[in-house]
């Protein structure tokens, strides 16, 4: 039997039921015979139904008015008459024609179900062939770079990426012509800008940088990478030194803070070595900030203060780990940051550090590299903590990128 049949056999359930409760309403409140009633068929009974009633459950059932018993003369006949003739003779050709046109409507559905899923089928049938002479090809490749052994044995298989590594680009290999250049280029790298070369000293990478200014000429521009001058914070410098307002705000042109520098601490260096870089003005005190060659930084940071007009004044080194206060990422700030949502240090929710209602404290860098690099850093502090596991990679990169020698 189809889907159509089983529709139609529940539908004809729900509709003698309804049928039933018809006729009972009907039988319950008709008091007289009269033409708004209907009487069963057979002589002897007297059983009369509400006529709007019947109606409306002849909308679900094909029944024959003319014919039409009561359930009790339907059962002692062993008939059901209440089935309306068509224009045949077969007095059920109506139910059967409701039958068949729902199988028909059926099978259409189920036609063009069939129809969709055989498309999607050979689209299917398509990319898994174009899969399979993909894998065909890096079989073949994995078997051309994975001879036998000497001993006749098969090496282990290779894997796709070393499949796909052995199908790289032509290179080219570049050795000096002349043996007698001993460098010692222990790295190599291709950057936006250009590439870097990277030697295990200072000799090698000079002389590789005079073997190729030589060689390229005017072509290329060869620089290179120096390292950064330490620097130190001097603090409490008196505020009386400064009188004048715009030689406050031009402090790191003025050369007689660096002469005074150097002949008050006895430094042996020139105006050259020291240079002033930041300053940070108080109430009754100024800060200043100053870049100075190794030698003499070592000198004062040993000693651990400087004297400014006979004013002894602390000296720290100034080491600068630059953070974003909008996604707390380092190497940037706020103003030059391309985020478009603000990381709380607290927490690492997207929201400001000011609107944070967490109890618990996450570190958004050290989780951000627990998820990329797969560290096992501790993430239980907030991003501004000198413990973080992060900003201390980023310090120890600052200090090695510094000349201390």
């Amino acid at each position: 039997m189809t889907f159509a049949s089983h529709q139609y056999k529940r539908e004809s359930q729900t509709s003698q039921s309804q049928s039933v409760f018809a006729i009972a309403v009907a039988k319950l409140f008709l008091t007289s015979p009269d033409k708004r009633a209907l009487k069963c068929s057979e002589a002897k009974c007297s059983v009369y139904v509400h006529k709007k009633c019947f109606d409306i459950v002849a909308k679900w059932f094909l029944f024959d008015t003319k014919k039409w018993c009561c359930r009790v003369c339907a059962e002692e006949k062993k008939v059901k008459p209440y089935l309306r003739s068509a224009s045949t003779s077969d007095p059920g050709n109506d139910a059967e024609i409701a039958v068949l046109k729902k199988e028909v409507d059926c099978l259409i559905r189920e036609k063009e179900l069939i129809t969709t899923l055989a498309a999607e089928g050979a689209d299917t049938v398509k990319i898994l062939k174009k899969r399979v002479s993909d894998l065909e090809a890096v079989r073949k490749v994995s078997d051309s770079s994975n001879p036998e052994s000497p001993s006749g044995k098969k090496l282990a298989p290779i894997s796709y990426s070393q499949a796909v590594k052995s199908t790289n680009n032509p290179y080219l290999i570049i050795k000096p012509a002349d043996g007698s250049l001993n460098v010692d280029i222990t790295k190599a790298k291709l950057t936006k800008s250009g590439f870097l070369i990277s030697c295990n000293n200072d000799a090698d990478i000079k002389s590789l940088k005079s073997t190729l200014e030589s060689g390229f000429g005017n072509k290329y521009t060869i620089v290179e990478n120096t390292k950064l001058r330490p620097r130190l914070l001097i603090q409490d410098i008196p505020s009386d030194y400064i009188k004048n307002k715009d030689t406050r705000i031009n402090l790191q042109l003025v050369d007689d803070f660096i002469d005074t520098l150097i002949f008050d601490n006895n430094l042996n260096c020139t105006l050259s070595d020291v240079k002033v870089c930041k300053t940070f003005f108080g109430k009754n005190s100024i800060n200043v900030v100053i870049e100075l060659a190794p030698l003499p930084f070592k000198t004062l940071l040993k000693k651990g203060y400087v004297f400014i007009c006979w004013n002894q004044c602390r000296i720290q080194e100034q080491l600068s780990v630059v953070r974003c206060f909008k996604c707390c990422k380092f190497s940037h700030m706020k103003k030059d940051c391309r985020s478009d949502i603000y990381v709380c240090p607290k927490c690492s929710e997207p929201h400001e550090v000011r609107d944070c209602k967490s109890t618990v404290t996450s570190c958004p860098n050290c989780a951000f590299y627990n998820n990329k690099f797969k560290t096992n850093y501790n993430t239980d502090h907030q991003a501004s903590s000198y413990s973080c596991s992060v900003f201390r990679v980023k310090l120890q990169n600052l200090k090695n990128s510094i000349n201390y020698d």
